[in-house]
């Protein structure tokens, strides 16, 4: 009798076995374990009796090939074997943000020493991290299920928890990870020039002509 366990030693249904002999023919037809865990090969002969697990129960691995010895004292005796899976290791991912500031060397002042960044899977924030000059504005999320419970793949985005005042922010995947860049919009100084207007004009030929008669005074009186 074969019986299917997990590390922890609960039984396992749907692990599927084929016991083959000497020659590498098989035994019977292959057989699956049930809720109970175990599946049994009758009918053996002395002799030994390589046995795989063709099959592991969802979410486990296929555990190594053993081998069954049928001792002659043992040809109408039950043989109990224990077949050992273990877990599958998760599919995992990372995801990767780092922080852009676009404000001409922070000219207004308005840099914050630090920000916190918002890690949403399917859209719902599920871990959350600083980023400041002290990791250089950026940081990893590790160890990431690529796949739910469910078997669909997890979506990934991030976000700027509170956007600095004063600045805009946008959020790319480059396809190395995401960047969050914040903005300033930028300083102009404007010069307005005055119009020039006809009075000013006039203006400038009354203030010649007024020069004009003094000067033709001053040489009268001179005379």
């Amino acid at each position: 009798m074969i019986t299917k366990t997990d590390p922890e030693g609960n039984k396992l249904s749907g692990a599927t076995f084929e016991l083959v002999n000497a020659a590498g023919e098989p035994v019977g037809e292959p057989q699956t374990t049930g809720a109970d865990g175990t599946v049994t090969f009758t009918g053996l002969l002395y002799g030994t009796y390589p046995l795989k697990e063709t099959a592991a129960p969802a979410g486990y691995t296929t555990a190594a090939d053993q081998t069954v010895e049928v001792k002659p004292s043992q040809t109408n005796q039950s043989i109990a074997v224990t077949v050992t899976d273990s877990k599958e290791q998760p599919a995992t991912t990372s995801a990767t943000v780092s922080k852009v500031w676009d404000d001409n060397d922070n000219q207004d002042g308005l840099r914050p020493n630090s920000i916190a960044v918002n890690l949403l899977a399917d859209g719902q924030v599920i871990k959350t991290m600083t980023l400041d000059a002290a990791n250089d504005w950026a940081a990893s999320f590790d160890d990431l299920p690529v796949y739910s419970d469910h078997g669909h793949k997890i979506s990934y985005t991030v976000s700027e928890v509170n956007v600095p005042e004063g600045y805009t922010s946008a959020v790319v995947n480059n396809g190395n990870g995401f960047v969050i860049t914040n903005t300033t919009p930028p300083t102009t100084t404007y010069f307005q020039k005055l119009p020039q207007t006809g009075n000013d004009r006039n203006a400038l030929v009354v203030l010649g002509l007024m020069m004009m008669l003094s000067l033709g005074l001053i040489v009268v009186k001179f005379n």
